[in-house]
C-alpha cells in the first residue's frame, strides 16, 4: 500500500506527458532539424588566380562575388599571401560627397555600398578628411 500512495501522485504528469507524446508523429519525439551551412573552400590554383586579378585591378567584393565566398575569406587568402592592400578608391573629389553622405546621418556601410567600397575604408577617408566619427547606435537621418 505504500509503494502504490508514493507513486500514485504522479499521475497528473504522465497524463501531460502521454498528451505531448501524442502531439507528435507516431508518438516519437521529433529532432529538431539544424542547418548547416556549407562551406566551399578554395584550391591552391583558384587562390592563385583570386591573387592575380587582385593585383590586376579588381576588388575585393568583386572576388568574393565572382568566387562565391565572403569577403573576408578574400581578405583572408590576400593577408596570408602577404599581398598588400590596396588603398581606397576614394578620390579627393569623391571625399566631399562622402562627408556631406556621412554627416547627413548614413552609416559607414551605406555611404561605402554607394561608392563601390567598404565601411573601413570609409572611415578612413571620413579620418583624412578630419571628420568626427558618429557614436554608435542608430544613424539619425535628416530629410
Amino acid at each position: 500500500m505504500e509503494v502504490l500512495g508514493r507513486y500514485s501522485k504522479h499521475w497528473s504528469q504522465i497524463q501531460v506527458i502521454q498528451k505531448l507524446l501524442a502531439m507528435t508523429p507516431n508518438g516519437c519525439p521529433v529532432a529538431p532539424v539544424l542547418s548547416r551551412q556549407a562551406q566551399y573552400r578554395l584550391s591552391k590554383s583558384e587562390i592563385e588566380r583570386l591573387l592575380i586579378i587582385y593585383q590586376s585591378g579588381r576588388t575585393v567584393n568583386d572576388l568574393a562575388a565572382d568566387f562565391q565566398v565572403n569577403r573576408t575569406t578574400i581578405m583572408a587568402h590576400l593577408r596570408r599571401a602577404g599581398v598588400p592592400r590596396r588603398e581606397s578608391k576614394i578620390s579627393d573629389s569623391q571625399l566631399r560627397e562622402v562627408v556631406e553622405c556621412y554627416l547627413a546621418g548614413q552609416t559607414l556601410v551605406q555611404v561605402g555600398d554607394r561608392f563601390g567600397v567598404d565601411g573601413e575604408a570609409i572611415r578612413r577617408a571620413l579620418l583624412k578628411a578630419g571628420v568626427a566619427r558618429r557614436s554608435a547606435g542608430r544613424p539619425r537621418m535628416e530629410h
